[in-house]
């Protein structure tokens, strides 16, 4: 008999199906050994089954990282502390570089069919809090976003790097020049 799992407890665990294999790689009987739910239980909490699975996988991640990065940016202190604290729960959530990133692992093309804005609304996510803090810092708009956005492509590229050469150093490398790519 299998034991009861509720929805939150099994999109956690889809998620990291998700991470691990990608979307074409995440089998139904890989999801349902790591849910521990049957295909039918599966498709109870998922009535669309893999493409549910990756829309609540999606949301799962933003959420998740956004309420951490979210619990940084609502705290006092200064951009500087604000930022190195954020680089924390961002490397935290990665786990150092060894989780992988699921737009990474969808596969960009996977990605957008499945779960059309799920991608861009996560990134987009990231830059604009990343790129608040370099306003509070003091740098105008459109700097902060660029700076933004490149410190985000740091963060991605070094993961999909980190994930190719099963190495974490590219993306702790990248995480710790967060910091001073946001401010300088």
């Amino acid at each position: 008999m299998r034991k009861r799992v509720s929805k939150t407890e099994a999109i956690a665990a889809v998620t990291e199906i998700f991470r691990a294999y990608g979307y074409e790689g995440a089998t139904l009987a890989r999801l349902s050994e790591a849910t521990g739910l049957g295909r039918s239980s599966l498709y109870h909490h998922f009535p669309n089954g893999k493409e549910d699975m990756a829309r609540e996988a999606i949301r799962y991640v933003s959420e998740v990282l956004s309420s951490e990065i979210g619990n940084v940016l609502d705290r006092d202190g200064t951009p500087q502390e604000k930022i190195s604290e954020v680089v924390v729960a961002i490397s935290a959530f990665y786990e150092g570089g060894a989780n992988y990133c699921l737009s990474d692992v969808f596969g960009l093309a996977d990605a957008i069919a499945v779960v059309p804005d799920g991608a861009a609304s996560l990134l987009t996510e990231l830059i604009n809090a990343l790129a608040g803090l370099a306003e509070e810092a003091g740098h105008p708009r459109d700097l902060a976003r660029r700076r933004a956005e490149a410190c985000v492509i740091d963060i991605q590229g070094s993961l999909v790097l980190s994930r190719a050469l099963h190495d974490k150093g590219p993306f702790q490398r990248a995480m710790a020049g967060v910091p001073k790519k946001l401010l300088s």
